[in-house]
């Protein structure tokens, strides 16, 4: 509001050629934006860059975990593939195969790590999960309820699907399955703007602590509700960010028309990711501006205090955002051609939270 303020003042100053207030209203502009918003490198430093070997070509990267050992595992869905590499960046080995039979999938998606190494790959194109032991051997699949997913954990013998889509006051959209992909519950409702919202709206997130607690938050609605690990809600975190903006509610004709204006004119929450136990990170997207695509992010604790707020940052068209594993963050990178014009592999580089003086 205040630099509304600020430049309605500054047209009228302009209007009247007073350039000595122009320059002070535009100094006072940079102060308050540099006061209000930081940036990703003072909260993040980078700790290392891996890059992929040449030995596979990765189309995409979906998704992420990382093994015990230090071994990275990705989901490519666009090479229908899911790659393990090693902790330089070597390729090792691949899980499954492209296909509709027992080990295979079509367009792998989400992953997810037990505490026994057992790997459980979503299988889009399949609508199930497949699991497979520490050695990347198939073990057994099971049908979805619902899908497709946006975010897969495993805790405890229980497999956590998150999936935002769905229409009504009754849709839940959090299922839990035991170890043998029986469903034994589902919970969490979609929020009231969703409730006869005829249009699929995905993003959002679902992490689980060390303890078993549950987080997730809707790409509509900022709000990060945490659960126990059976589904009762235990309290809702109302994020205040600056850079947030609702969606507003148009009539079904006009976002026929105009749907593609309609999603730019709100900013979608598009994650959430648990870093070392201790923090979590809301995401939200501005959108893109040129080549760069524009985030803002959150950090709060886990009983929802403010850790950092407003951090702004940008990644290039060829960069996306993988998620969180232990303490670190990972970002996906495709580097730009060599001289040749080959197109080089892509590199995950790995940032580590700086514990800095709360803000």
């Amino acid at each position: 509001m205040v630099v509304v303020i600020v430049l309605v003042h500054l047209f009228n100053l302009r209007k009247n050629k007073n350039c000595v207030h122009i320059m002070i209203l535009l100094l006072l502009i940079f102060l308050i934006f540099l006061h209000s918003f930081i940036g990703f490198e003072d909260v993040f430093k980078m700790e290392r860059i891996i890059q992929l070997s040449e030995d596979v070509v990765v189309g995409s990267i979906s998704d992420l975990v990382v093994r015990g050992d230090g071994k990275f595992i990705i989901s490519d869905p666009m090479s229908n593939a899911v790659f393990v590499f090693g902790r330089d960046g070597k390729f090792l080995s691949k899980i499954g195969s492209v296909g509709s039979g027992p080990g295979e999938f079509i367009s792998p998606n989400k992953i997810a790590l037990d505490e026994k190494g057992n790997l459980y790959v979503e299988d889009r194109g399949n609508r199930r999960i497949n699991v497979y032991d520490s050695e990347g051997r198939f073990k057994f699949s099971f049908k979805l309820e619902k899908g497709p997913l946006f975010s897969l954990k495993v805790n405890s013998g229980r497999i956590y699907a998150y999936c935002s889509a769905g229409i009504g006051k009754d849709e839940r959209i959090i299922y839990i399955y035991d170890d043998r992909g029986r469903l034994i519950n589902k919970f969490g409702l979609l929020p009231k703007f969703m409730w006869d919202f005829p249009f699929v709206i995905s993003g959002g997130g679902m992490v689980i602590d060390s303890s078993g607690l549950i987080y997730q938050v809707h790409p509509v609605e900022y709000v990060v509700n945490k659960y126990s690990p059976d589904g009762k809600l235990l309290a809702c975190f109302e994020m205040k960010s600056s850079l947030y903006k609702a969606p507003n509610k148009p009539d079904i004709e006009t976002i026929q028309i105009e749907y593609q204006k309609w999603l730019n004119s709100w900013t979608p929450v598009s994650g959430l990711y648990i870093i070392d136990n201790k923090f979590l990170i809301i995401l939200v997207s501005l959108g893109k501006e040129g080549k760069q695509k524009r985030f803002a992010m959150d950090i709060i604790d886990l009983n929802g205090q403010v850790f950092k707020s407003d951090i702004l940052f940008t990644l290039s068209e060829n960069a996306t955002i993988i998620g969180s594993y232990g303490d670190s963050f990972y970002i996906a990178e495709q580097p730009p051609p060599d001289n040749k014009g080959n197109l080089p592999n892509f590199r995950i580089i790995e940032y580590k939270i700086k514990l800095g003086s709360k803000r």
